[in-house]
């Protein structure tokens, strides 16, 4: 072998090796890139991470700051601690509000007085809407409306007979077909309900609301807060529910 054969064989080797190592530096490049985080703060203030500098806009490049992940951030798309803990209790709060609307809709106000449980009522007949008051009678079989109170929505009624009242008095009793009657969370549809003449002007009620509504419904009267509890079982599960969600709210605040 000639003497410029082995030059020519030293360059070659010069060369690969040359090469070699460029590739090995290239790696090692990519593979610090690849494992990198990098931070940026937007217009917003808003802390943002990514995992690569081309996914940073050219406006927050002079603010780079390069993080290598560690246990507490293994992704670009995970939370830190802080942010899961703020999240957990933004989803709390609002699950607590969501139970508080809820507790609501089971409570209904009422007036208490004299042993008499005045109870708001609604009453559809065609479309239009009559707000009353009545009278909670658990000694009344049936629901029964003064015709005084129905005088705006101009009924049809239909004759119905004759009942004995308390007092042995005979009255003539009416039935109109209403659209709804509404009392706290229940609505009845399409209910044939009586009408009597008004024999208690002034007495501050628009009928009575007998049994055949109540003995279908469970109910608790709260006498000192003047509420009519419905479904009672249910209502103080809900309460109780709604307490520890606002225990843990709190224990979580202070952290």
């Amino acid at each position: 072998m000639s003497k410029r054969d082995c030059k020519q064989c030293r360059q070659l080797r010069w060369v690969a090796m040359f090469v070699c190592i460029v590739a090995v530096v290239i790696l090692m490049m990519l593979g610090k890139s690849q494992a990198g985080i990098y931070k940026y703060t937007d217009a917003n203030g808003k802390k943002v991470y990514v995992g690569s500098l081309s996914q940073v806009p050219q406006a927050y490049r002079d603010q780079i700051v390069e993080q290598v992940p560690t246990d507490a951030v293994s992704n670009v798309s995970q939370f830190s601690d802080k942010n899961r803990s703020a999240g957990s209790l933004l989803k709390k709060n609002k699950d607590e509000r969501r139970m508080l609307r809820a507790l609501e809709q089971m409570e209904t106000p009422v007036k208490i007085a004299n042993n008499q449980v005045l109870v708001p009522v609604t009453v559809t007949y065609h479309g239009y809407s009559a707000q009353v008051t009545m009278l909670m009678d658990t000694g009344a079989s049936g629901t029964v409306f003064h015709h005084d109170a129905l005088e705006k929505l101009e009924p049809k009624k239909q004759e119905a007979g004759y009942a004995r009242v308390a007092g042995g008095g005979i009255i003539k009793l009416s039935t109109i077909a209403f659209d709804s009657i509404k009392i706290g969370p229940y609505k009845a549809r399409n209910l044939n309900a009586y009408v009597m003449q008004n024999k208690n002007v002034g007495g501050g009620f628009d009928g009575l609301l007998g049994m055949d509504f109540l003995m279908n419904v469970e109910y608790e009267l709260d006498k000192a807060r003047q509420v009519i509890i419905w479904n009672p079982k249910k209502y103080h599960q809900l309460k109780k529910s709604i307490t520890e969600v606002s225990e843990l709210n709190d224990t979580s605040a202070k952290k």
